[in-house]
């Protein structure tokens, strides 16, 4: 069996395997993997040490596109620079201060 797609992201059997896909950007840490039966979407913000996103799902699909969700808003909203404050964003998912964000 496999464990990476031809693109090179874990196949379902490779999360089984303990296969991981991570993302860092600015002190920013994305997280898929597999774990008890779900897959589990964690982003943490190591400047501050507070969590910013925990998804969970048992559908691959809806994992992946979550993970990508996640990582595409934290590059895409300059979120370095925007919260001057991370801890404002934590437990959120967001920064409160991103105009493309409602409340």
């Amino acid at each position: 069996m496999r464990t990476h797609t031809a693109s090179g992201t874990p196949t379902a059997y490779g999360y089984d395997c303990g296969y991981q896909d991570v993302d860092e950007w600015k002190g920013i840490t994305t997280r898929l993997y597999r774990e008890h039966g779900c897959y589990h979407i964690r982003q943490h913000d190591h400047r501050t040490g507070t969590r910013l996103a925990w998804e969970r799902t048992t559908s691959l699909t809806e994992a992946r596109d979550a993970y990508a969700r996640l990582v595409a808003h934290i590059h895409d909203t300059a979120y370095g620079e925007w919260c001057a404050d991370p801890t404002l964003c934590a437990g959120r998912g967001y920064c409160p201060r991103d105009p493309n964000c409602a409340d």
